[in-house]
């Protein structure tokens, strides 16, 4: 019931359903005993904060070669998972920043908001 009595917008039950359905899209790792214990390994093998750890070890379970995040090293390994930082822009000088396109992802995705 947070979901449509807590939000700064109001939000029918409705909406707060499909808004949950499209999150079932995405693929999901639920936290669990065997998720903690190997963030807690990846931080202290890789000395990275506990939460970047669950993060790597959630990447890892799902099987996804690949972690975009900017908290990480750029091109560094972590286990099975590589870290790649999307605002690094490696056409030019390395390390060269570009900026992004706040939008790009919103353009392909469905609207989760509800109508006013």
């Amino acid at each position: 019931m947070n979901a449509t009595r807590k939000a700064d917008f109001a939000m029918s039950s409705e909406a707060a359903i499909e808004w949950i359905e499209n999150l079932e899209e995405v693929p999901c790792r639920p936290v669990d005993i065997a998720l903690v214990k190997n963030a807690i390994i990846m931080c202290e093998q890789y000395r990275i904060s506990y939460w970047d750890g669950a993060v790597v070890a959630a990447t890892e379970a799902l099987g996804a070669p690949t972690l975009y995040t900017e908290d990480l090293s750029h091109g560094q390994s972590y286990g099975s998972v590589t870290v790649i930082n999307p605002f690094i822009d490696i056409s030019t000088e390395r390390g060269a920043v570009h900026e992004p396109d706040p939008l790009a992802f919103r353009r392909n995705r469905p609207s989760h908001r509800a109508s006013r």
